[in-house]
């Protein structure tokens, strides 16, 4: 499970982890249980504890499986015309998140994650989507960030009513020169 020489986890733990997250929605909290459940009941491998990676190795790992779709969908949304722009709240036990997804016109559906809030708000959804698209615009260096990030509001076409005339508000004011 790890590297013998850097005594870091292998490549293979790292790849698991990032996929226990990302394709099975496991926390990072719960992926050393999900590992140990999975190598004790189907390969008969009874790891111990301190060879599983913990919480925040799990987050590191998830962290480094963040850097390529955030390239993906940067490149998605400057290259696509038509893209709608969904979002959707939750809370659990007094915490609110807000999740984002990208609709392209030819039909791929583009995760963006999750952003704890204070309130689900119109205000709140319209800053939450402008930061997100910053930050993918930022993918590209100097001015080419701005260049992008003007690209991909106009490229998005299709919003929610309330959040829609707040949004396009939001947009014009950056869109001016």
């Amino acid at each position: 499970m790890r590297d013998q020489n850097l005594n870091k986890f292998t490549n293979s733990v790292i790849l698991c982890v990032m996929e226990l997250i990302g394709k099975c929605e496991v926390s990072s909290k719960n992926c050393s249980a999900v590992i140990d459940v999975v190598s004790r009941h189907l390969f008969d491998v009874h790891i111990k504890e301190k060879d599983l990676p913990s919480e925040r190795n799990s987050l590191r790992s998830a962290d480094k499986g963040h850097i390529l779709p955030q390239h993906q969908i940067a490149d998605s949304l400057l290259h696509s015309c038509n893209v709608d722009l969904h979002s959707d709240g939750t809370s659990h036990d007094h915490n609110k998140v807000l999740g984002h997804q990208f609709t392209t016109n030819d039909g791929k559906i583009l995760l963006c994650g999750f952003a704890p809030v204070f309130k689900g708000d119109t205000d709140t959804l319209v800053d939450v989507a402008f930061n997100m698209l910053k930050e993918l615009a930022d993918e590209y260096d100097g001015n080419e960030a701005d260049a992008a990030f003007k690209v991909m509001l106009k490229n998005i076409t299709g919003l929610m009513k309330s959040f829609d005339i707040r949004f396009q508000s939001e947009a014009a004011a950056n869109l001016t020169y």
